[in-house]
């Protein structure tokens, strides 16, 4: 009998199931270690660095007749000793304890062969060892020595003896692999085997680079770099402020706000200004999550424009809070009004509002290489304010005076949402960014019935103002928020839905509409150009005579 064809779920939760199985079996294997290549050129490196490289001989100057042979060559003291090079020696012990066992050895195979031990040998045999002129190769990444030894003898009859005696006899060490060996014997007619030889010192002198040690680079961002900084339950905490950070999350959070948009790198230049002078303003979870809003808007008001063929000139902030969406399109579009609702004065904004005007108030261009990146990495974190935690009505003005924003094309006004009714109209564009229950709805109607575009970034949302009739329960939290985001965007016709990374909020989806000939599919994500029209306007630009 054949076996029931899998659904398309059921294929993709198998193939999901398979995914997660080698993932968990990769974090489960040991960590693998360095390669043999790795291993070998960090052992030839340490050769080099250790060696005397004055020492190195070319092979012409090893010559027999021009070698200047070290002072501690027995052919010094004796000049008609001949050498011998014993071969076939195991290659797993070390040279030392191996020089001990084969100096035993022959002792003992001499004393046999009635030699005089104390006349005939004149030292003690020197295992060959790798030097920088004979490095390791691949072949011997498991050898500890050259497999060979050379030791002097008195004269030429007695080292054609001691030949005779040790070829073939067999030698037994402390090998693993091989403990007993017959050993090969090889008279050094060419006077070859001397210690600079025995040492690797013979040969072409290795180039030794000298390279300054490099700052690692940095890593570029990514949302998962999310997952390192202090979190809620299920996204970025309320409370953490830029000044928290460690210095690793600080440079990762400049590196954000340098590259999150493209043509304002100097973002990050801003809040660090801003940190000197009114840090308790800048909360981590609010600045990412405006800053991804804002790009989201600003690619949205682009395809509105190039669908409608029209010019937004006034973006209304509504239910603005600590206002920051509003201020960055005040400062990224110089030549627009933006005008800022909320039932309270808060000082954040009139702090952020005056960074971005010092910024674009400087005649300096802006970049990243004006970050001190180690002093960052080095910050410990010191002003957490925690007395801002307990008071949620410390960043409002304790009076109702009119206060000065820095940023002259940004209007703040003090009331509800309603009082921006006489101001919206066609060539309005509508933002409203976490407003409560009826906040998204008279932000979105207000819009649509003055023929304005419009975004809305719900947050809290009433069941019963979409869908009075439908009883909702029984959903998850976050089932809920997307089902009546859903609705409000059935209702409304909303032309775009696009979420930011949850990590940051939990209510990360955007609504946007009110674009008459948007086609669907029709998206420009890249809005580089826009900003960067208005950003070469910017020095001697005014609302007025634009």
């Amino acid at each position: 009998p054949t076996l029931p064809r899998r659904t398309m779920g059921e294929k993709r939760f198998f193939r999901a199931q398979a995914v997660l199985a080698r993932r968990a079996a990769a974090a489960m294997a040991p960590p693998r270690g360095p390669s043999i290549k790795d291993r070998i050129e960090a052992f030839n490196a340490a050769l080099v660095e250790s060696a005397d490289i004055n020492a190195v001989r070319s092979w012409s100057e090893h010559d027999a007749g021009t070698a200047s042979t070290s002072a501690s060559d027995v052919r010094v003291t004796h000049p008609d000793c001949v050498k011998i090079m014993f071969g076939n020696l195991p290659i797993d012990v070390d040279p030392c304890e191996l020089a001990t066992a084969l100096d035993a050895h022959l002792k003992a195979e001499l004393t046999k062969g009635g030699v005089d031990v104390s006349t005939a040998m004149l030292d003690k045999p020197m295992v060959a060892t790798f030097g920088p002129c004979r490095p390791k190769t691949r072949r011997d990444r498991d050898r500890l020595h050259r497999g060979f030894a050379v030791c002097a003898f008195a004269n030429e009859a007695v080292a054609l003896k001691v030949h005779d005696l040790i070829r073939g006899s067999t030698f037994v060490s402390s090998s693993k692999r091989t403990p007993t060996r017959e050993l090969s014997a090889r008279l050094d007619v060419k006077r070859e085997c001397d210690e600079a030889f025995i040492r690797g010192l013979v040969g072409k002198a290795p180039v030794v680079v000298k390279t300054e040690s490099k700052k690692p680079t940095r890593a570029k961002w990514s949302m998962k770099d999310l997952d390192e900084f202090p979190m809620r339950a299920n996204c970025l905490s309320t409370h953490t402020r830029f000044s928290d950070l460690s210095g690793a999350l600080r440079v990762r959070m400049l590196e954000y706000l340098s590259t999150s948009v493209t043509t304002m790198p100097e973002l990050a230049g801003i809040i660090l200004a801003m940190e000197k002078v009114s840090p308790e303003y800048i909360r981590v979870k609010e600045v990412i999550e405006s800053v991804e809003a804002f790009k989201v808007i600003v690619a949205y008001l682009n395809t509105a424009e190039q669908s409608a063929k029209k010019r937004f000139e006034e973006f209304f902030d509504l239910a603005c809070g600590h206002g920051l969406v509003g201020v960055l399109l005040a400062y990224a579009f110089p030549q627009r009004t933006v005008r800022s609702f909320d039932w309270k004065r808060r000082k954040s904004f009139y702090a952020f509002a005056s960074a971005f005007a010092s910024m674009r108030a400087s005649s300096e261009t802006w970049s990243s290489a004006s970050i001190d990146w180690d002093e960052a990495q080095r910050f410990e974190p010191s002003n957490r304010f925690e007395n801002s935690k307990s008071s949620p009505d410390s960043d409002a003005f304790d009076d109702d005076d009119e206060q000065n924003v820095a940023l002259d094309n940004i209007k703040f006004t003090r009331g509800d949402i309603d009082a921006a009714k006489t101001f919206v109209n066609s060539q309005s564009f509508v933002v409203a960014l976490h407003g409560c229950n009826e906040a998204n709805k008279s932000s979105v109607e207000m819009a649509i019935d003055a023929g304005a575009g419009w975004v809305v970034m719900p947050c809290c949302i009433k069941s019963n103002l979409y869908l009075p009739e439908c009883t909702v329960t029984k959903l998850s939290d976050d089932a809920k928020y997307a089902f009546l985001c859903g609705v409000m965007a059935q209702k409304y016709t909303a032309q775009m839905s696009r979420c930011i990374d949850a990590r940051i909020t939990t209510r990360a989806l955007l609504l946007c509409g009110g674009v008459k000939g948007y086609t669907k599919q029709l998206f420009y994500a890249a809005n580089a150009d826009v900003l960067n029209a208005h950003k070469k306007r910017r020095a001697d630009a005014s609302p007025k005579n634009e």
